[in-house]
């Protein structure tokens, strides 16, 4: 027996942004029906987070995502564990976004633990856990279908989570997770125990970059996968000026594109504009600079040592080493010299101070002079629009 494993789809998420909401459907409508008809599949489980904002739900959202099960997956048996995403408390699953979804005949959704039968595997749905200190496991079963915080597996490309079930608590349970939550795709095998994070089913952010995405096919009688791969929906594509792959068009057509530009090349205004004209006119969604950081300046050993030095201290040396002249005359000199000048600084600050306040307290007063006197008809409505701008 074969299924279909979704999860993560965050519906609402760019602000409900209607051309985001269109690529998360395409995938689905466009491709993903068709390869599970095309292998007989007829089941689809969905772990989680199927709706991206906890507090409320955007019509429009909603009605996105009732066309997706109650429409495009009519001839599927939908199975849904609620995700944290679709909670609004965080202390219970019962009040959550899915309520709805379960009143249609071909959706079950689960709020709390439920082990079932298919196929003649035993198999668990284990919804968000809102307290993991307190959870004690549930019954043993050979697969577990999950949305979950695992210690120890990586969140995304960067951060590592430090906290939640631990891995030896799914391990005295289950010989197969399956889970949602972190939407990169990972695996690891503990002893007789697999875990694998299924991932998204798409690029929802740009630290997805680079990262296939799509639904993953389970064998539950091999445990063995496939992953069909999403060649529908938005992704993130990276470029660096000035190279112009030969595949651009394909590359960034209806995509989010990052342009990466080398600090030393960023000066280059004119050629960098029509970089960005080349990228647009392949229907680029929208298209992001990057300019690299500015390169450290390495300092010298000598110049180490000099940036310690006070400039009363390089003075005294200056005046050592002359010959023939009043030493102490030169010193003196260099230092009131100085000493002035950076008393006619601070001054000059000061002053600079001074009427940078008095400006801004005549733009406080000016706009209601003119006001007063256009009321008391000074001046032509005209003139008194000129003086204002």
């Amino acid at each position: 027996m074969k299924v279909a494993l979704i999860s993560d789809l965050h519906f609402g998420v760019k602000q409900s942004d209607s051309t985001f909401q269109k690529s998360q459907l395409s995938f689905f409508e466009k491709q993903l029906v068709e390869e599970l008809k095309l292998r007989s599949i007829d089941t689809i489980f969905v772990l989680g987070d199927v709706f991206d904002t906890r507090q409320s739900v955007n019509v429009q959202t909603s009605n996105v995502v009732l066309h997706l099960f109650k429409d495009i997956f009519e001839d599927f048996n939908v199975h849904m564990i609620v995700g944290n995403h679709d909670l609004y408390y965080k202390n219970t699953t019962s009040v959550n976004s899915l309520k709805q979804l379960d009143l249609l005949p071909n959706v079950a959704v689960y709020e709390t633990p439920q082990k079932m039968e298919f196929g003649g595997h035993s198999v668990t749905f284990l919804p968000w856990i809102t307290d993991y200190k307190s959870f004690t496991g549930t019954e043993q079963s050979e697969y577990c279908f999950a949305h979950l915080d695992v210690a120890g597996f990586m969140m995304d490309k960067i951060n590592m989570c430090s906290e939640g079930i631990s891995i030896k608590q799914l391990a005295d349970n289950y010989k197969h997770v399956y889970t949602g939550h972190f939407h990169t795709r990972s695996k690891k095998k503990i002893g007789d125990c697999d875990i694998t994070y299924i991932g998204s089913p798409y690029q929802l952010t740009r630290i997805d970059m680079g990262q296939d995405r799509g639904c993953t096919i389970l064998d539950l009688d091999t445990n063995t996968t496939e992953l069909i791969v999403n060649t529908e929906s938005i992704r993130y594509v990276k470029l660096t000026y000035p190279d112009v792959p030969e595949n651009i068009g394909d590359l960034v057509a209806h995509n989010y594109v990052d342009i990466d530009i080398p600090y030393d090349l960023s000066d280059e205004s004119k050629k960098i504009f029509d970089y960005m004209q080349t990228v647009n006119s392949n229907s680029a969604i929208s298209v992001t600079q990057n300019i690299g950081k500015k390169p450290e300046l390495t300092v010298s050993a000598d110049e180490k040592d000099l940036s310690n030095i006070d400039l009363f201290s390089l003075f005294k040396s200056y005046t050592d080493q002359l010959a023939n002249i009043n030493k102490e005359q030169i010193y003196s000199e260099l230092t009131t010299l100085y000493n002035d000048f950076k008393r006619r600084i601070k001054w000059k600050k000061k002053q600079l101070h001074l009427r940078m306040v008095k400006l801004k307290a005549s733009t406080n007063i000016l706009p209601e002079f003119f006001r007063k006197m256009e009321r008391m008809q000074y001046f032509p409505t005209w003139f008194t629009r000129m003086l204002k701008s």
